[in-house]
């Protein structure tokens, strides 16, 4: 007898407008060298509809580190120490807004 097997949901996928948002608020964290107001808001965004849409926090993280890398100021920064309190600092937030342990910004 044969067994039949589901199949596994697809993942979903986050909204390519979220995505963007999210890789324009990286490119400005580069610029400027920290986190701002409206960049923290579209860094929570991408979290919460992480969040909505059942990805794991791992995929979050990937997803995440990809945008990092792909942006062309990543690319253009100087290849340092400098940016990585910065890159610490964006992942908190996102982990923080994934979990809503990221109430107001500090």
């Amino acid at each position: 007898m044969m067994m039949t097997h589901e199949k596994t949901p697809a993942p979903r996928a986050l909204d390519s407008g979220t995505l963007e948002r999210a890789r324009a608020a990286l490119a400005h964290c580069l610029r400027e060298g920290r986190v701002s107001d409206q960049a923290a808001t579209d860094l929570s965004r991408l979290a919460a509809e992480a969040r909505e849409k059942e990805i794991p926090p791992e995929r979050l993280l990937i997803i995440l580190k990809d945008l990092w890398r792909s942006s062309p100021d990543v690319e253009n920064a100087t290849r340092s120490a400098k940016n990585e309190p910065l890159r610490r600092d964006v992942i908190t937030l996102c982990i923080e807004a994934y979990y809503g342990s990221r109430s107001t910004r500090a």
